[in-house]
């Protein structure tokens, strides 16, 4: 019999490592925290960007030694706990048409949602005219709302984005929809999306994310 596998997840509270901190309780995958102190710059230290050369947060790894699993990007840190995990009950089948609409859903949230949101926390990141940076939040504000009307839409009917079961792309949602909520229209002011966040934030395995984090409310 194959050992359990034992996860390092390297967080920093509320940030997007909680996706995968929440994934892991969810489905009782054993793991430990390994706290980076992003006030401190120690995601830009030379240990953790010899392990992170990007100086990013979440990373996983997994094993000792030379075979041991080093791996970073939110999205593949999910797929592959959900890989690692197939008996979870959390893992659309491959093949199926659930699967693929979990990698629509999390290449859409992560590629398009997530990379927006770094124009509107860091809008000086993307331009030489500090005088138009609230511009590029504005303009990047804009966008996330539109990208949280195609996910309403998609909620339609549903109690989550692949149906009646849950799955990592609700997780995943809640994390966008947390960073959103000093925005002017709050993702959670939208009905289905409300309703959902509503529904995720009762399960005891995301109250225990939050309460480790040290994340107090208003959570979204």
């Amino acid at each position: 019999m194959e050992a359990t596998p034992m996860y390092q997840l390297y967080y920093y509270p509320g940030n997007a490592s909680i996706t995968p901190h929440m994934l892991l309780e969810e489905i009782g995958a054993p793991y430990e925290l390994q706290f980076v102190d992003r006030t401190k710059n120690a995601h830009k230290s030379p240990e953790y960007l010899a392990l992170h050369p990007s100086g990013l947060i979440p990373l996983l790894i997994e094993g000792e030694g030379e075979d041991r699993l080093v791996l970073h990007e939110t999205v593949a840190v999910c797929l592959h706990i959900l890989d690692s995990n197939p008996n979870s009950g959390w893992t659309p089948a491959l093949g199926s048409l659930e699967r693929a609409q979990l990698y629509k859903w999390l290449c859409y949230m992560t590629n398009t949602m997530q990379s927006t949101y770094l124009t509107y926390f860091y809008g000086h990141r993307y331009t030489t005219d500090e005088a138009g940076i609230e511009a590029v939040a504005a303009a990047a504000e804009t966008r996330l709302n539109g990208s949280f009307d195609i996910l309403e839409a998609a909620l339609e009917g549903k109690s989550y984005l692949l149906g009646e079961q849950i799955s990592v792309c609700d997780l995943y949602l809640l994390m966008l929809s947390r960073w959103g909520r000093g925005m002017t229209r709050p993702p959670r002011s939208l009905a289905n999306i409300g309703a959902l966040l509503e529904r995720v934030m009762e399960r005891p395995a995301v109250k225990r994310t939050l309460e480790q984090e040290g994340i107090e409310a208003p959570y979204v």
